[in-house]
This record gives structure tokens, sequence and C-alpha cells, in this order.
């Protein structure tokens, strides 16, 4: 897991660094949690992921994000790796760079996962992989609890609702379990341009013959999320829904969810 600022956010003070073997930020994130960048585990790994970045296209990294890493800017830090912004080619990817002392010995599977995922438009492309770095595509988009937020205060909340369990349903349905989508605020980002969410950060994710993504965001929305109709909330009656939901798979007891949450709305004075 990966403990992000939705990896997106758009910010307005992005340093680009160019892929400089002795630029401190380059080093510090490529040896991260190591300080000694002298070492020959450091110093090898330095000259072996630049050169692995410049020969993919990377021109350079931005130092951006609200995580930060011995003084740096970064989009997210987790026990198993560092995410950064690159600049490849004239776009922005985004890089997953595995930690020195990470419990995980590769970073291919969530790759392979993504690129299982890739015709489905659920989740980011990954354009290139190995077993210390993962690049992959940039959504730009807002962090999911500022997104329902703002889908509460101007009443479009059953809009993104719907889409958001149709998008789970289906990641369900590929047999993918994200296993974290419990917590959505660090795995959920809603894209700017389509206000379509995507699911992020899939380091954990498992082949299931019983995913649990839906009744995860489900139970999410209706006994932790800040709606304002929580309190009305029949937990017997959406208890039973995700039940049946579970098992069938089918998309029908999500969508009945939705429509009990308008009829919770039309409640409210």
């Amino acid at each position: 897991m990966v403990d992000k600022d939705c990896s997106t956010e758009k910010q307005l003070d992005e340093v680009l660094h160019t892929l400089d073997e002795n630029n401190e930020f380059i080093k510090t994130i490529i040896c991260y949690p190591l300080r000694d960048y002298t070492t020959k585990e450091c110093s090898e790994r330095i000259i072996l992921i630049t050169s692995l970045l410049r020969r993919i296209g990377v021109d350079g990294v931005y130092e951006v994000g609200r995580k930060k890493i011995s003084g740096f800017r970064v989009l997210g830090k987790g026990w198993s790796s560092v995410v950064v912004l690159v600049k490849l080619g004239k776009r922005k990817a985004v890089a997953k760079i595995r930690r020195l002392d990470s419990r995980r010995k590769t970073l291919e599977h969530e790759a392979i996962i993504l690129e299982y995922l890739k015709p489905y438009d659920i989740a980011p492309e990954p354009y290139f992989w190995s077993r210390d770095i993962l690049i992959m595509e940039y959504i730009d988009g807002t962090g999911f609890t500022e997104y329902l937020q703002q889908v509460i205060d101007t009443g479009n909340f059953l809009v993104f609702v719907k889409k958001l369990f149709t998008r789970a349903w289906l990641l369900d349905t590929l047999r993918i379990d994200h296993t974290e989508l419990n917590r959505p605020s660090s795995h959920v980002i809603v894209k700017n341009s389509t206000n379509m969410p995507y699911f992020i950060d899939f380091e954990s994710a498992k082949y299931r013959s019983k995913p649990h993504n839906a009744t995860s965001l489900a139970s999410y929305l209706f006994f932790r999320s800040p709606l304002p109709v929580r309190q009305y909330v029949d937990k017997d009656f959406v208890v039973k829904k995700l039940r049946q939901y579970k098992e069938t798979l089918s998309l029908e007891y999500l969508l009945e969810l939705v429509d009990y949450l308008r009829v919770l709305f039309h409640r409210l004075p």
C-alpha cells in the first residue's frame, strides 16, 4: 500500500529535476530510505535506474506532492515504494520505485494486474515495468474524499455513486480483488475531464473467485462516510443487499442500493 496524495492533484509549484546521477532528489527517491549514497548497493542502483528511465524516454522527475521524504516532495510513500511524477516525452506519467527495504521482491505483480485491466479503463494504464520500477498513466484528477464532498454539496452524489458501483462491479466480475477499497480515500481518484472514478494502487491486489470491491465501497459509503443520510440508514436492509450481491455478483443489487440512497436523500429536511 502507498499513502498517496491521490497521485494527481494539480500543483503549481512543481520542480523538474533532470536525471542527473548526482542530483540529491534523484538519489533520494532511488535509494530511499538509505541516506548513504556511496554504498555499493545504492550507487549501482542509481546508475541502473537512471539509465533505465532514460532508455524508456523519461526526461526528468518532478518534485511535487504533499508527502515528503528526506525533505523532498513526492506524490506518495508506502512501505514498499515511493511514487513520483515524471516527464515522459511530451506527457506526464507516474513512476513507482521500489524501496530498498521493501518486503516485496518486485513490482511486477501490480503491473501484470494493471495490464490485465487495461482494456476496461478502470485503472491507470501501465507503460513499462521491471522489478524495481513501474511507469504508468498519470490521471489528472481529484481525490476521492474531496470529490465526494463536492458531489454531496452540488447534488450530483447519486450519479457518482452509480458510476463508482458500476466500475467496482466490473472489477469484481474480472475477479480482481483490490483488497483496500474499504479505505477509498487513498485508492480512488476521479478524473477531471470525465468525472469517472479510477482505482489506483494495486500492490496488494489478488485474484479471487469472490472479490470484495463493491461491497467494501458500499460498506464505507453507508456506514463510515460523511453522508448526511447516514444516520437514517437501515443497516439490516443494506447488509441484506450486499449479501445478495456477494452471492450473485449481480449489478441489480448495487443499483437497488443507489435507489435506496435516493429515497434517503429525499427524506432530508
